[in-house]
C-alpha cells in the first residue's frame, strides 16, 4: 500500500494539514507533529527506495541543518522537509516550485524578508504535486 505514490501523497497531505494550521496560527509546529514522521522517514526511505532513498534523506537532513544553523529556516521546517524527502520525495518538486513562486511574488511586492509559514508552503506544494507528477 505505501509503495503507491498516490497513497503516500494523501498521507503527506493529511499530515501537513495540521502542521500548516499550527504554523499559520502560532508560527510554530509542535514536535508531536514533526518528530514521529521525521524518525519514520529514515527506515521508510530505505524500505521504499533502498540506499538511494536513504542518501537523499541524509542530504536533505544535512541541507536543512545547515539552513537552520544559518537562521534561514526553523527546526520544524527542517524536520518536515526531511520527512517528505524520506517518505514522499515526489512532492519535493511541487514544494520547491511553490516556495520559489512565493519568494518571487514577495520580492515583486517589495517584501523580500516577509515570513510565510513554511508548513503552508509545503502543503501548497504537496497539493500541487498530483497535477504535475502523479497524474
Amino acid at each position: 500500500m505505501l509503495t503507491q505514490p498516490h497513497v503516500r501523497w494523501l498521507l503527506m497531505v493529511l499530515w501537513l494539514l495540521p502542521c500548516a494550521w499550527h504554523d499559520w496560527r502560532t508560527r510554530e509546529v509542535p514536535n508531536r507533529l514533526t518528530v514521529p514522521l521525521f524518525l519514520l522517514a529514515w527506515p521508510a526511505s530505505y524500505l521504499l527506495y533502498g540506499l538511494s532513498g536513504l542518501w537523499m534523506t541524509a542530504v536533505f537532513f544535512v541541507g536543512t541543518y545547515l539552513m537552520f544553523r544559518a537562521g534561514v529556516m526553523g527546526p520544524a521546517d527542517g524536520k518536515m522537509l526531511v520527512a517528505l524527502a524520506g517518505v514522499a520525495p515526489e512532492v519535493l518538486p511541487g514544494i520547491i516550485l511553490v516556495h520559489a513562486a512565493v519568494a518571487v511574488y514577495l520580492r515583486w511586492l517589495g517584501m523580500p524578508n516577509a515570513l510565510v509559514p513554511g508548513a503552508m508552503l509545503y502543503l501548497g506544494g504537496a497539493l500541487l504535486t498530483p497535477t504535475l507528477f502523479l497524474a
